[in-house]
C-alpha cells in the first residue's frame, strides 16, 4: 500500500506535468499571434497609401480580442488548479509551487494592447 506522502507527490506531479503542458500550449498560442500579427502588420505598413489597406488589420484585431478573452477566462479558471497545487504543496511541506496564472493574464493584457493599437491604426 503507497503511504499518503506518495500519493501526495504523485498528484502534484501530475498537476505540475498539466502545468507545463498548458504553458508550453499558451507559448506556442503567443508565437502563432505575434508571428500572424506582425507578417499582417509589415503589409500594412508596406502598402499604408493604398485605399482599403488598413482592413487588413481587422483579422488580428479580431485575433487579439479573441485571445485576451480566452486567457482572461483561462486565468480565471486556473484558479481551481492554483489552488489544489498549493494545497498540495503544503501538505508535504514545499516552500515554493509554480505561480499559474501570470503568463495567462500578462499575455491576455498585452492582446488587449495590441487589440487597442491595431483599433486606432484601423480608425
Amino acid at each position: 500500500m503507497t503511504s499518503d506522502k506518495e500519493l501526495l507527490w504523485k498528484q502534484y506531479e501530475l498537476n505540475i506535468n498539466l502545468y507545463k503542458s498548458y504553458l508550453e500550449l499558451a507559448i506556442k498560442i503567443n508565437i502563432f499571434y505575434y508571428a500572424i500579427t506582425g507578417g499582417i502588420l509589415s503589409f500594412y505598413f508596406a502598402n499604408q497609401d493604398k485605399n482599403f489597406i488598413k482592413y487588413s488589420l481587422v483579422f488580428p484585431f479580431v485575433m487579439s480580442i479573441a485571445f485576451a478573452v480566452f486567457f482572461f477566462y483561462g486565468a480565471e479558471r486556473a484558479r481551481i488548479t492554483r489552488k489544489e497545487i498549493f494545497n498540495l504543496r503544503d501538505k508535504l511541506d514545499f516552500e515554493v509551487a509554480p505561480e499559474m496564472m501570470v503568463f495567462l493574464v500578462i499575455s491576455a493584457s498585452l492582446f488587449l494592447l495590441v487589440a487597442a493599437s491595431l483599433g486606432w491604426l484601423i480608425l
